[in-house]
């Protein structure tokens, strides 16, 4: 079962109803192993399928000069420049693919997504738009995602 749980000055304690409701049914004094693990943010989930969306939309080209015949072809191609992906090894030529691998909430927790989404700003940079800074990318993000606050 997976619960939300919040660190406190003085330990650990539910971070809701459910959580709560979990914690009551616990018999005190019995020991209990968690797998903890930072939840992903919704935001952050938000501004990655916006990123993809935007690079979509705005006919940025890929490294081949192909612009993105769809917003999920921007999404895989983001994962791959993040190095988010598995080799596969064709058994008679011996050539190397890669796959994209899953982002979702399952498969990474928010530090290892933000891992990701740094590598994938950074591949975008150095592959498809060396004109324009980290700060200037992430802003555009933010903006087109309805993400940026002047007063972040």
């Amino acid at each position: 079962m997976d619960i939300d749980l919040i660190r406190t000055l003085t330990g650990v304690t539910a971070a809701d109803d459910a959580a709560k409701d979990y914690l009551r049914k616990w018999p005190v004094g019995e020991k209990r192993r968690a797998d903890v693990r930072r939840p992903r943010d919704y935001k952050s989930l938000k501004r990655w399928m916006g990123f993809a969306r935007l690079l979509f939309e705005s006919g940025v080209q890929d490294a081949n000069g192909q612009a993105f015949k769809s917003e999920k072809a921007a999404h895989n191609y983001l994962k791959l420049l993040a190095g988010h992906a598995t080799p596969v090894v064709s058994r008679s030529t011996g050539e190397v693919r890669w796959v994209a691998d899953s982002i979702d909430y399952d498969t990474l927790e928010e530090g290892e997504f933000q891992e990701v989404w740094k590598r994938a700003i950074q591949g975008v940079i150095e592959e498809l738009l060396p004109s324009i800074t980290e700060a200037e990318l992430e802003r555009e993000i933010l903006k087109f995602c309805g993400l940026w606050s002047a007063n972040a």
